[in-house]
């Protein structure tokens, strides 16, 4: 009897591809629980991406615009102001103490809750003169 060497060779590399195949497809439903949330949080960041850029388009302030937007706050309250001026400075101090509050959800009514309850007059000076910023 004559045995084909070529034959099992091409036999066993069919077994191994389809043992690994199953292997593969089994790994993939089993991951597909972990990855599921990310694959659908994929798809819905396209499809809402063309929205985001056009409200971002419509409504996107520039860092010069919060500026000139600040600086007409600070002019206008100039009286009122105890510690902040019209400097440089104070415009981005102001400019990064509003994104602060805004990216905390810090409303203005919550920080004149805090402003009463703080006892060093330094920090309350201050607060005070962005509250007024802010409310604006």
């Amino acid at each position: 009897m004559v045995v084909d060497m070529g034959y099992w060779t091409k036999v066993s590399k069919r077994i191994i591809v389809l043992i690994l195949t199953i292997i593969g497809i089994y790994l993939a439903f089993k991951l597909a629980i972990f990855y599921m949330p990310f694959l659908i949080a994929f798809i819905i960041s396209l499809l809402i991406e063309p929205l985001i850029k056009f409200v971002n388009k419509k409504t996107k302030l520039t860092k010069c615009g919060k500026s000139m937007l600040i600086y007409s706050i600070l002019n206008e309250n100039k009286n009122k102001l105890k510690f902040l001026s019209k400097s440089d400075e104070n415009i981005d101090l102001s400019m990064t103490a509003i994104t602060e509050f805004k990216k905390h959800g810090v409303l203005p009514e919550k920080l004149q809750e805090e402003i009463e309850n703080i006892q060093d007059e330094y920090l309350k000076t201050n607060l005070n003169d962005m509250f007024l910023i802010y409310q604006n």
